[in-house]
């Protein structure tokens, strides 16, 4: 499953455990779940007050993201009232 920069990854195997021959035991098939978090280096920044959409956009995208990201944040600045201004998406 992956989601933005976070990726995990199950691997399952399946064993088989037997007793010796005179240990009156069950065989019993058991399964072996392996588990492997990653995540991509994330970057962080913050904007002082009065930052220039030209300065955030050009941070946005020195930081690898993609115009749609860059949109994504846009409107989420607009809506939290940070966005001083129109944005006009076409």
């Amino acid at each position: 499953m992956t989601h933005g920069g976070l990726t995990v990854t199950i691997a399952e195997a399946t064993q088989v455990s037997q007793p010796n021959a005179l240990a009156g035991g069950d065989t019993v098939v058991t399964t072996n779940s392996t588990i492997d978090v990653s995540e991509k280096d994330r970057r962080m920044f913050m904007f002082n007050p009065g930052t220039s959409l030209d300065e955030l956009v050009r941070a946005v995208n020195l930081v690898g993201a993609a115009p749609s990201d860059v949109l994504a944040i846009l409107e989420a600045l607009k809506m939290a009232g940070a966005l001083h201004g129109e944005l006009i998406i076409i």
